[in-house]
This record gives C-alpha cells, structure tokens and sequence, in this order.
C-alpha cells in the first residue's frame, strides 16, 4: 500500500478489507480545498487498485461537520475572477467522478452537517448512513451560488424533481429523519452508536464476494441507462463469468449446507 502518512487534509485507514477515509479539516466545517481534492483523488486511486481494500467509508472528523462544503477562503480569493473561479471550482471537486465511478463499494457516514458540495461528496458514494444529529442541505443560494461539484445530477438520482427544486430554492437543511423519508439517508442510528453501525454495515460488505460485488455497482449505474431487454443481457453475461468462479462454488456451498440444515460460513476470496 502507498503511504499516506503525510496527509494534509484527510486521514486513510486500512483495517480488515475497510478503508475509512476521514475529512479532517473539523475547523473549516471539514470543507474541501484545492489540496483535499488532490488527496482524496490519489486515496480514491488506491482504494480501486488496493486487492486488500473491499469497502470504503467516507465520514468526517469531529462530531459537528461530515462535510460544509468548498472552503469559503478558497471561493472568496476568485470571486473576481471568473476564469479563474471556474478552474478551482473544477479543481477542488476534481475527485467527484471518481467517487461516483469507484469500483469498489462506498459507504458515506454523515456525521454531521453535509451542505453545499457536502451533498455532492455524500451522494456521489452508494448509500449514506447518518447519525440523528446529521444534517442535509444543498444551500447555495444562500451564497447566490447555484448547485456545484455536480449536486445537481446526483440529487436528481435521489430526489424526485418536487423535492430538489424545494432544496434547492430555499435553501432549507433538513434534518436526518427527513433526509431518511425523502430516500437520502438509508438509516438514521443514535449518535453514541452510529459509528459501531457503520461498522457492522462495513464489515457484512466485506465479507460477501467482490467480484460479485463489482459487477453489481456495473448493473446499478447502467440501469439507469438501459432498456429491460439490454440491462437482462447485461445481467446474463455477467452471470456468465461469475458462474465460473470459485466464490460461486463456495455460496452454492453455503447453500447447500442451509438447506440441510447445517451452517457453513462462506469465505470469498474474489477469484
């Protein structure tokens, strides 16, 4: 593995196949800068290419901020000039893409306030669990900004056109409980125990057979693209290869043994 004991503005952790990746600026509302989008695009790199890494969580340091954000110093030194501005605005959420694209699966623990660019770092992962104390809200008007860091193609993935157009000109934060009825948030958990949920979560991703794994976060983005006919095809092929693999063998295994009424617990080992 690469070292990242040098890391400016997050902190990355390798334990048991779970990458945690930590924004850790809790000063600056955990915003991001020019230097976390560099960082977060050369840990978003080892993940992918890591075959020990299975799953990643994304979450915030401290207890108050998952993430608020571009950084405001960062936004105010190109507010006269545009050229410029568009330049950083590209460069700090430089990592977003490939977030979206990680080919491993990605887990956002919001913590916190997520607001601004905030939402476009949590949504960008799979799914997002939050703590009760957690915050959602895509306030850019607040600044006269429309959304960025492309919030707006990520919320429309969550949010029917209604509820994004509400956020969005209002200017509202919600609160987890609502985040989780409108489809934003998966689970809502006590502070004093979110961070052991998050875990369990992890850990249960972990263990279930990557390759298998990959080949769903494929089928996930392309349905939303596909025909039913083009997707089922999609979905055959893929079933074509895994059918071949040792982890197919191992949960049929699994299976077999349930239905006899024994337990055997499958180890996947991706190949």
């Amino acid at each position: 593995m690469a070292n990242f004991d040098n890391l400016e503005t997050l902190k990355f952790e390798v334990n048991e196949g779970i990458a945690v990746v930590t924004l850790n600026r809790p000063m600056a509302g955990n915003a991001f800068n020019l230097k976390m989008g560099e960082e977060l695009k050369a840990v978003l790199q080892e993940v992918n290419e890591n075959p020990e890494i299975r799953v990643m969580v994304t979450t915030g340091a401290g207890d108050m901020f998952f993430c608020g954000g571009g950084d405001m110093q960062m936004l105010t030194d190109v507010n006269q000039n545009p050229v410029e501005a568009v330049e950083v605005y590209k460069k700090a959420g430089i990592f977003i893409p490939d977030l979206y694209n990680l080919t491993k699966p990605c887990i956002a623990a919001v913590n916190g306030f997520a607001t601004g660019a905030g939402t476009s770092l949590a949504l960008a992962h799979d799914f997002i669990l939050a703590s009760d104390n957690a915050r959602f809200g895509a306030n850019f008007i607040s600044i006269a900004f429309t959304p960025d860091s492309g919030a707006t193609y990520l919320m429309a993935q969550a949010l029917n056109k209604q509820r994004l157009a509400e956020l969005m000109f209002t200017g509202r934060v919600i609160k987890a409980d609502q985040a989780k009825e409108w489809g934003i948030f998966n689970h809502v958990y006590p502070k004093d125990t979110f961070w052991d949920e998050v875990m369990k979560m992890a850990k249960r991703i972990a263990n279930q057979p990557p390759l298998a794994i990959r080949y769903d976060k494929i089928l996930l983005r392309e349905a939303f693209k596909n025909d039913l006919f083009t997707q089922a095809d999609l979905e055959a092929s893929m079933n074509g290869i895994l059918i071949t693999t040792d982890d197919f063998l191992e949960g049929i295994k699994s299976a077999m043994a349930t239905m006899r009424g024994e337990k055997y617990k499958p180890t996947f080992t991706g190949k």
